[in-house]
């Protein structure tokens, strides 16, 4: 198994099936669960989105993320191992520093890795950022 600079597994974690594969009515409810996860982790202290109705200032927007995370995958920059906006914003949930956003770097306030999350959890807030387009 291959190393990154920063001593991480080139291995990229397992995904869930894509969010296309689940029916519309089902992503709906895990989209409000992800809604009810954003707030209730404090995800809207940094992090502004709208669809929370949070304004958080200290660390990149998550609206319209499902877009950027489709663009950061492909940044030639990008330090990560996502290779789906889906696989990405798990990532960023779980090891944020595999990949900081440019312009972050140095902020005092690093989000920290959220691997405490319980999967449905976990689950509902990556369906929550991807269908922000």
């Amino acid at each position: 198994m291959a190393c990154s600079p920063a001593g991480r597994s080139a291995e990229a974690p397992p995904q869930p099936p894509p969010a296309s594969a689940r029916d519309s009515s089902a992503a709906a409810a895990l989209v409000d669960s992800g809604r009810e996860a954003y707030r209730r982790h404090y995800c809207g202290l940094c992090h502004r989105l709208e669809a929370a109705n949070t304004s958080g200032a200290f660390a990149p927007t998550h609206d319209a993320m499902g877009a950027t995370a489709d663009d950061r995958i492909r940044y030639p920059g990008y330090t990560g191992n996502a290779t789906t906006a889906e696989g990405y914003i798990r990532e960023s949930i779980l090891d944020p520093d595999i990949y900081v956003v440019p312009g972050y770097g140095g902020s005092r306030f690093r989000m920290p890795a959220y691997t405490h999350l319980d999967e449905s959890d976990l689950e509902a807030l990556v369906q929550l950022l991807l269908e922000e387009r």
